[in-house]
């Protein structure tokens, strides 16, 4: 008995160096906030602490070196220690509205996965968009992205994650049963040819060895299409949720922020505010349709590794066998379709309070006094006591008094939330919004927007995709409600100084501040998928980088043709130019 340990313990030992390279993540840990150390000390400013500690835990976000939640506690041991906020305020901002906005749309999506209504939308959508990847891919992302144009992203998220997690399983099980189905090919046909073989020298032995290295690599070939199927899909459910909140005013909280600013602006100069409910679709919607598209395409080279028509997961050595696996899947899908059977009780009542909790229902109460996290909590206390069944008696006639009377249950009990949630969210989202809270305290996002004042002599255009650019990287690691509120009276003013539309920078800079996909705590939606597991951060920087960088160019491009066709942005309005010579000019903010 005592070989095997000794075994297991030699295969255990390591080599100095490696020993010591096995302890990346404590040097990166110490040295990071080294190497930064000079830029607090030097500059000595508060805009320069607070910039220290974000370029702290933005590369230590980036490389992992410390679990993701820890590292978003970081700002209530460094803020108050360098004097940028005390450690009430930061503290504070871990447990805002949005999170229990958060904790509500969180419980309402356990609910779903709960009584298995995620598994019956997910089979209903594939036996729609068909079982080929990029099929898959795009009905995810246009369901998400709907849906995100009406209710917020973060509930959109969280409802979208199990689902998108049945539709992989459905997928998996499609992989496994071409996988066996080859095995047991390769099995008959090594059986009925087994005599002849027999006869022949070691080049047959080669031959079957070959086979099997053939048959191995094809087994981890469609483990890992599935993995980056699944990382393709995972993604794509954060992105659509920022891009689809881009197409409306309600969509997401950025642009009911812009919306106010605008508001207060052309009020300060007596004018009438051209952005309403459609003319703000006529701009975003079709903006936001291209960078779904564009997502999309970007998603198939990147994960699926699609090079013009193909098929992606599925065999493309015979194009006959890779339609018979594509019929099998389908008849396989509406077969675990119909095992669903009907409607449940308990799914029907957990859809009705889904759809109930979305947006609209709040206008029967007092203005401003309820938010979104008013109905998604709300609907979450609900399914505490609302029973999952009715009660037996109600159909002792229909089902017979014989059978055994069942315990009834509410939709959702704490047991299985507790279990469920991923509670480190919570601390990496209210790390970005301690981080916000502080670049406001501290002065820096002043600073950043007093800075911009200086690109006006470069000509509206090229001033525009300068902006942009800022705006994109800074919504990496910024909250997009802070950045917006920061960022658009500033540019006003500079389009009132350069003779154009005030809407010529405000409404670029509101939809680009919504194009944060880099990072798990650029916004809510990332941060959902990131807890999921299934993607890492390098994943989300590369396929959120091209999205982002590209996303830029064309929000110029739709400035220039329809939105300038609409709004005339390179024009100041005559009403403006005979305002702004009797009223002082504002830094317009709202609370």
């Amino acid at each position: 008995m005592a070989a095997p340990s000794l075994e297991v313990e030699m295969s255990q030992t390591m080599s100095p160096l490696r020993q010591l390279l096995s302890m990346w993540y404590t040097v990166v840990v110490v040295l990071i906030p080294l190497v930064l150390l000079p830029l607090p000390l030097i500059i000595n400013t508060q805009e320069a602490k607070c910039a220290y500690v974000i370029f702290v835990m933005a590369a230590l976000w980036i490389t992992e070196a410390l679990p993701m939640a820890v590292t978003s506690l970081l700002p209530v041991v460094l803020f108050p220690m360098m004097g940028v906020m005390p450690a009430d305020k930061v503290s504070a901002t871990y447990f805002s509205d949005a999170s229990l906005l958060l904790f509500g749309g969180l419980a309402v999506t356990i609910a779903l996965e709960e009584h298995n209504l995620h598994k019956r939308i997910a089979l209903f959508a594939l036996n729609i968009v068909g079982t080929q990847p990029r099929w898959l891919l795009l009905g995810t992302m246009l369901v998400t992205w709907f849906l995100s144009m009406w209710m917020n992203n973060t509930a959109t998220t969280a409802m979208m994650i199990p689902i998108v997690q049945a539709v992989l399983d459905q997928v998996q099980m499609a992989q496994d049963t071409e996988g066996r189905e080859d095995t047991e090919l390769s099995v008959f046909v090594d059986d009925s040819t087994g005599s002849a073989k027999g006869a022949e020298d070691s080049a047959s032995g080669q031959l079957d060895d070959s086979s099997k290295d053939t048959k191995g690599g094809n087994a981890r070939q469609r483990r890992l299409s599935v993995q980056r199927l699944g990382k393709a899909m995972y993604l794509s459910i954060a992105m659509s949720a920022n891009i689809g909140g881009t197409a409306t005013l309600i969509g997401t909280g950025t642009n009911v922020v812009f919306l106010g600013l605008t508001k207060t602006f052309y009020q300060h100069y007596e004018t009438d505010n051209p952005i309403n409910f459609t003319s703000w679709m006529v701009l975003a919607f079709p903006l936001s349709a291209l960078l779904i598209l564009m997502a999309w395409i970007w998603f198939q080279i990147l994960f699926l590794r699609c090079n013009g028509c193909c098929s992606c997961l599925f065999s493309r050595n015979n194009r006959d066998a890779t339609s018979n696996l594509q019929k099998r899947t389908t008849a396989m899908l509406k077969e675990e379709y119909r095992k669903l059977g009907s409607i449940s009780y308990a799914e029907g009542t957990v859809a009705i309070l889904f759809f109930w909790r979305g947006r609209g229902w709040g206008n029967l109460f007092q203005k401003d006094s309820v938010s979104d996290s008013t109905p998604a909590l709300l609907v979450a206390v609900l399914m505490f006591f609302i029973p999952s069944s009715l009660p037996d008696i109600l159909f002792r006639q229909k089902r017979g008094a014989h059978l055994p009377r069942k315990r009834l249950e509410p939709l959702l009990n704490w047991k299985v939330l507790h279990q469920k949630i991923p509670w480190s969210l919570f601390l990496l989202v209210g790390g970005g919004f301690a981080i916000a809270k502080a670049s406001q305290t501290s002065g820096l996002s002043q600073w950043i927007g007093d800075n911009l004042r200086n690109l006006g002599d470069l000509g509206p255009w090229v001033t525009l995709i300068i902006i942009c650019y800022i705006v994109v990287s800074a919504t990496q690691i910024m909250s997009n409600v802070a950045l917006t509120t920061l960022l658009v009276p500033i540019v006003a003013q500079m389009a009132l100084s350069m003779e154009v539309s005030p809407l010529f920078f405000m409404v670029p800079v509101a939809i680009t501040s919504s194009l944060a996909f880099m990072l798990p705590v650029a916004t809510a939606p990332n941060a959902i998928v990131f807890a999921s597991g299934t993607v890492k951060v390098i994943d989300m920087v590369l396929s959120g980088f091209m999205v982002s960088a590209l996303g830029v160019p064309m929000v110029v491009f739709a400035t220039y043709t329809w939105g300038n066709a609409f709004f005339h942005l390179e024009i100041l309005p005559d009403a403006l130019k005979q305002n702004i010579s009797v009223v002082a000019p504002v830094n317009v903010s709202i609370a």
